[in-house]
């Protein structure tokens, strides 16, 4: 790290008074979290956005620079020429939700605003920065995180609905993480350490036709695992998998159908196991011990499905018979982890 990058971490940023329609088109902070979905919030009932007030017009920017610039000498004015120049590149470090609501006449916009500029040497520390920034002053929830990171990764804010369900992180973790618990800056270097696990998520942020409403976290982490191995084909199944679309003839069911099946069974069983002899026998394990039993069910449906297997049902009691499958995440992955996956993948 150089001098002038521990100078510009530390030092006081320079205070000036910015006209807010020029702060509108500043570009966001690469990793700030969902700015459209937090804005309408803060601008609806108890809101803190629904009406103006002095607060709002303090904002913060950072401002990319040459090292070579002693920013201690500079004047107000001249950071105020520098911001408005084109030449330097700069992005909000917070204001994200307000300059939204401003720019697309939700609440009323101050004339000017109270601009904090802060000096960086480059993008990652502008991340850093708004990082530390935005965790004094709001509690940042685990599906912001991955938000962030998610955002980071594929370039822009990702579309899909899927980042905001409950379990998707945990998802990420069983399916690339050897269902261990991601730390945050892990998760926030996700994109760095593992960019197939990326790329896998980019595939599937792509898609418009999954139903939210079928996939739990051991779900999830099957579909990634698919993904993974199999490209945007495997989007197939879950597809119609998550819209019920299996079908059922001559008393058999398709593998699509199975996987509906399971799925219900567990949603109104517990957490069925169906290892025992007895069709509603439940797993007593809680939390993580589910997904190393759940997800290779799924992915052995998935498997199924691609040879065409189709499934007699015979129903007793309060499910269907059936064995738990020999599949196992490492198996699919062709007798290898994730990460000794990638390295296999990665050679000429």
């Amino acid at each position: 790290m150089s001098i002038s990058h521990l100078m510009h971490s530390h030092q006081t940023p320079a205070i000036i008074i910015l006209p807010t329609e020029k702060f509108l088109p500043i570009p966001d902070n690469p990793v700030q979290r969902d700015t459209v979905a937090r804005a309408l919030k803060a601008n609806k009932g108890k809101g803190h956005l629904r009406h103006p007030h002095p607060a709002h017009t303090v904002v913060s920017i950072a401002l990319l620079i040459d090292e070579t610039i002693d920013t201690l000498a500079l004047t107000a004015e001249e950071v105020l020429n520098m911001v408005l120049d084109d030449m330097f590149e700069k992005m909000k470090l917070d204001g994200h939700t307000r300059s939204y609501l401003w720019d697309n006449d939700m609440l009323d916009a101050p004339p000017n605003l109270i601009c904090s500029v802060y000096f960086v040497d480059d993008i990652e520390q502008a991340k850093d920065f708004y990082r530390a920034y935005d965790s004094n002053k709001a509690v940042e929830t685990g599906k912001d995180k991955l938000f962030s990171s998610l955002r980071d990764a594929f370039g822009y804010a990702p579309t899909s609905k899927l980042w905001k369900k409950t379990g998707v992180k945990v998802a990420i973790e069983v399916a690339f993480n050897n269902n261990n618990s991601m730390p945050d800056e892990k998760l926030y270097n996700f994109h760095k350490t593992d960019q197939y696990a990326c790329h896998t998520l980019k595939t599937i942020d792509k898609s418009t036709k999954l139903n939210l409403k079928a996939f739990t976290a051991s779900v999830m982490a099957a579909m990634f695992l698919t993904v993974l191995r199999d490209g945007a084909q495997a989007l197939e199944f879950w597809e119609k998998y998550s819209n019920a679309e299996g079908e059922f003839s001559k008393g058999k069911m398709d593998a699509i159908m199975m996987a509906t099946t399971y799925f219900d069974e567990v949603a109104t069983m517990g957490r069925a196991d169906f290892t025992g002899t007895r069709p509603n026998y439940i797993l007593t394990g809680h939390g993580r011990d589910v997904h190393p039993i759940y997800t290779p069910m799924y992915l052995s449906y998935y498997e199924a499905w691609k040879s065409g297997k189709t499934f007699t049902a015979k129903k007793k009691g309060l499910g269907y018979f059936r064995s738990r499958t020999s599949l196992t995440l490492e198996r699919f992955l062709r007798n290898n982890t994730y990460k000794e996956f990638i390295i296999l993948f990665n050679k000429p």
